[in-house]
């Protein structure tokens, strides 16, 4: 009898010995997965520098009083070491994805490239006067080459060798000339005669279009935009003309046009079809073909915006036709889309039905830019009318938020950046999308490149493992 019992016994032991087993089991396979599943934000520091350091491109250019001492990739690794230094006067990047600097020492300009590897002197151009970089504009602006003016015309230099191309005779214009850089949309450059007709050359100095318009500029697409003697606007390709000069004014971008007629305006998509009519106001009375940046398009799937920054107006197409006229200025898309003016934001969904409306209570004078903070909470960067920078957070309910001396720098898909100063270093806070404060940088300069951060002299990256 106590032998069946004892038998008994030891099987109920046995199965709840077996049960915790399986429990345990259970627990740690969730807790495992759980763990597996959840989201890692890691910091880690990546090279320490004995110099300044500057991000460029898929690099970062170790400086000093403007010299180059050292180059390292994105992996930290030290690529190239000049232990004496390279005077630079400024940085650029060419069409072969190789990193091109130039340096102006005793008026001789001294052209270096660095081709992944190391950086070699390409030449140098002696006694020079007044030589400009000029830059091919596209997706990514990239340096073809060097002119320098003179009294009675200009030489062009391209980035393989110091012999210039000598142009008499003729003035560089270029398509815009600002901060002492030439800029071309095309690999050609505008100039203008002795009676100031404008006419096309290329880099080699051939003559591509006379010079008889009053007017031109090249086009992104490879056309220009010409202006004849009447002074009507058309569009012309190197071998014919493509749109007559009828217009009272033809605005250029990468994928449409818009054009003038009878003070009214239309947009012309690439085949230069009128796709909404003469219905759209036009405000520019001086519009300076070269200069002027006051009408902007902004593309959101079927939608266009249209941006008159003259008259703070938008006008919203979908599939080419007016779904709205807005009095406001500026366009900022994320999740949602924001139209915004110094007054006023008006919150949008992708279908563009107006969800809110935030009244800036603000002293604004302009706002220079708008980003949102979890996709709940707007920061607007501003200029004051004591022409200050400021910056200030609306909740999208128009309720001012506190961020408690926190400045939001750039948000990712799992992780935040923000940056607060403390006493004399500043702090830069990696936060989750719960709030919650993840990593920390304490440094004197903190400088944030997507997922690289340089601060001070040691360069951070930010991953995550999924």
């Amino acid at each position: 009898m106590n032998e069946n019992k004892n038998k008994i016994l030891l099987v109920i032991v046995v199965i709840v010995l077996l049960i915790v087993v399986l429990c345990l089991g259970v627990f740690t396979y969730k807790d495992k997965n759980e763990e597996k599943d959840k989201v890692k934000v890691n910091l880690s520091q990546l090279y320490v520098s004995d110099y300044e350091i500057l991000r460029f491109d898929k690099y970062f250019i170790e400086i000093l009083d403007h010299k180059i001492y050292g180059i390292v990739n994105d992996k930290g690794e030290e690529i190239y070491l000049n232990e004496t230094g390279i005077s630079y006067n400024d940085i650029y990047k060419t069409k072969d994805d190789k990193i091109l600097f130039y340096n102006i020492i005793n008026n001789n300009l001294n052209v270096y490239l660095f081709n992944g590897n190391k950086i070699e002197k390409k030449y140098t151009v002696e006694k020079i006067d007044y030589i400009k970089p000029l830059i091919l504009q596209g997706n990514e602006d990239v340096i073809v080459g060097f002119v320098q003016v003179k009294d009675d015309g200009f030489d062009i230099f391209n980035l393989e060798n110091n012999i210039p191309v000598n142009v008499d005779n003729l003035k560089l214009i270029g398509d815009y000339y600002k901060n002492d850089i030439y800029y071309t949309n095309t690999n050609s450059l505008v100039v203008a005669d002795a009676s100031n007709k404008f006419g096309v050359i290329s880099f080699q100095g051939e003559e591509i279009i006379d010079c008889k318009y009053n007017n031109i500029i090249s086009t992104i697409n490879g056309n220009y935009v010409v202006q004849d003697e009447k002074g009507n606007y058309g569009i012309i390709s190197v071998e014919s003309e493509l749109v007559k000069p009828k217009y009272e004014m033809i605005i250029p971008f990468k994928n449409n046009y818009l054009m003038v007629r009878q003070g009214k305006m239309a947009l012309f998509d690439n085949n230069y079809d009128n796709v909404t009519g003469f219905v759209l106001d036009y405000h520019e009375k001086e519009y300076d073909l070269h200069n002027s940046n006051t009408m902007k398009i902004n593309t959101l799937g079927n939608y266009k915006m249209i941006i008159d920054e003259t008259s703070k107006k938008i006008s919203v197409l979908k599939n080419n036709k007016i779904l709205l006229n807005l009095d406001q200025e500026y366009v900022y898309v994320k999740s949602k889309i924001y139209i915004y003016n110094e007054k006023m934001i008006s919150i949008y969904d992708s279908e563009f039905n107006k969800e809110k409306e935030i009244k800036l209570n603000e002293d604004i004078k302009d706002v220079v830019s708008m980003d949102s903070v979890y996709d709940n909470i707007i920061k607007i960067n501003y200029v004051n009318s004591h022409s200050k920078n400021k910056e200030v957070y609306y909740d999208v309910d128009g309720n001012k938020v506190d961020m408690k001396r926190r400045k939001f720098i750039l948000q990712n898909n799992e992780y935040l950046l923000f940056l607060t100063k403390e006493d004399s270093e500043k702090v830069l806070e990696v936060i989750s999308n719960e709030k919650k404060v993840l990593h920390t940088i304490k440094a004197n300069k903190i400088k944030v490149y997507d997922e690289y951060v340089i601060a001070d002299k040691t360069i951070y990256k930010i991953t995550v493992n999924k």
